[in-house]
């Protein structure tokens, strides 16, 4: 189906062909793909439900390319959230109930966020494994993520690996996608492209994956 001209909605489009990151590498995103399998859990794979044609293969490559979508236009929309005249940005606080989401949306710089907790990531590899993340063992692997997610034994340490982990398990989204029932996730999603650019930095507003590490075995503390 054709999408029309000038329209206000933007339609899905059918993907031809392997999907090119816009917001990371191709090594990166491959990192951020296992990150998302991991996170949210290994029974997925078991799904018997079926893709519809031209969209993502699996629910992981689904968040993943969703994640790389967000990351690749962040830019662009801290660029908008910082130019809404005064009384729209005043009207996106009295709707968001306090000033902090727009805030967010005007400063957060989830690219770097990523960039850097992926290099922290391949470092920590590196340092424990001598490999890359990608090329150590799924236990190793599963132990890494563990040690930056909320089952991490000092909850005080922040850094760049932590930070990955916050974003990828918060975020910044809106709107709903069915196709994402575990960990109890609210996976959302909703496409930045509107017939107003400044309505696509209220529409990325921050909203959690509330992700229960409980419901995620893969990083439930050893009992």
């Amino acid at each position: 189906m054709p999408v029309p001209p000038g329209t206000e909605t933007e339609y899905p489009r059918q993907r031809l062909g392997t999907l090119v990151p816009q917001g990371f590498t191709q090594e990166e995103f491959a990192v951020v793909r296992r990150l998302v399998e991991i996170i949210l859990g290994e029974d997925l794979k078991r799904s018997s439900e079926k893709p519809a044609e031209g969209a993502p293969a699996s629910i992981y490559d689904e968040v993943a390319e969703w994640i790389d979508l967000v990351v690749a236009s962040a830019p662009g929309i801290r660029k908008l959230a910082r130019s809404l005249p005064a009384e729209q940005r005043a009207l996106a606080v009295a709707y968001f109930g306090s000033e902090e989401p727009v805030r967010h949306l005007e400063t957060f710089e989830c690219e770097r966020v990523c960039h850097e907790g992926i290099a922290w990531l391949g470092e920590e590899s590196q340092r424990h494994f001598a490999k890359g993340f990608l090329d150590i063992n799924p236990a190793g692997q599963v132990e890494l993520v563990r040690a930056i997610s909320d089952v991490r034994p000092d909850k005080s340490a922040i850094h760049a690996g932590t930070r990955l982990f916050d974003f990828l398990k918060r975020r910044p989204s809106a709107g709903s996608t069915p196709r994402v029932p575990a960990c109890e996730s609210s996976i959302t999603k909703e496409t930045p492209s509107t017939a107003n650019p400044r309505d696509a930095a209220l529409r990325l507003s921050p909203s959690p994956m509330r992700v229960s590490p409980i419901s995620c075995p893969a990083l439930q503390k050893d009992r």
